[in-house]
């Protein structure tokens, strides 16, 4: 028992039985209870934790993070990089959306007629079409990153809602370039994916992303992401 350091000894007199080392004061009517333990302070995790020793490493180093964020959570997190590190924020599927909808104005085809391609077969003459349409508007994607980039300062640009690219198989077009360890970056960029039940680590739609090295995954957990919250809200 004083090996395993649990607090209690052999007390030879009756009743012969392990007792604590501190006697507990003789009462009548008061039961003894555990000492109370406080949980830390939410800001000290916030502050202080290994997210954000990693996301501070990589503002500063200027790399390229993928950041797994818990279902749940997803639609906070970009809120959440926003307030704590002066991030912007750019919506990788609105962004396609809004650059297939230019385009199929520019070529008199109706919108509607290109939503409802999306349902047929890719060999079908409607998914060739649709393709076509994609594949013309992923430049407006690459030059919204870059452009973004560009903008002076140290804040990072963090991508959300990749899904789009990655039905269409553009995820290492887009993104490949600025994945590559050897690449110069104007700014850290950081992609949110959401961890799924089937979909954990660096996966978007079950499909992985082409990481040059596992550091570049970083998984970003619920209490951090509270922690945050609450502790910008109590500065706000």
């Amino acid at each position: 028992m004083e090996d395993a350091n649990v607090g209690l000894i052999w007390d030879e007199g009756p009743p012969r039985r392990y007792r604590p080392i501190l006697a507990a004061r003789d009462t009548t009517g008061l039961a003894t209870r555990h000492v109370t333990v406080l949980a830390p302070d939410p800001a000290e995790v916030a502050l202080h934790g290994a997210v954000a020793h990693r996301l501070a490493e990589s503002r500063a180093k200027r790399s390229f993070l993928v950041l797994g964020v818990p279902a749940t959570h997803v639609d906070h997190a970009p809120g959440v990089l926003v307030e704590s590190y002066g991030a912007e924020v750019i919506d990788l599927s609105e962004t396609l959306i809004d650059a297939m909808r230019r385009l199929a104005v520019a070529r008199g085809l109706p919108w509607l007629a290109a939503l409802n391609a999306d349902a047929e077969p890719t060999a079908s003459r409607p998914g060739q079409g649709l393709r076509s349409l994609v594949t013309a508007a992923l430049p407006a994607v690459t030059d919204a990153i870059a452009a973004a980039l560009a903008v002076p300062g140290d804040a990072p640009l963090v991508l959300t809602e990749p899904a789009l690219l990655a039905r269409y198989d553009a995820v290492k077009p887009i993104l490949g370039p600025w994945l590559d360890l050897a690449t110069s970056r104007p700014r850290a960029l950081w992609l949110v994916v959401p961890q799924l039940h089937a979909n954990h680590g660096a996966v978007v739609d079950g499909r992985p992303l082409p990481l040059a090295a596992p550091g570049q995954f970083v998984r970003v957990d619920r209490d951090w992401l509270d922690a945050r919250r609450t502790l910008e809200g109590s500065t706000a």
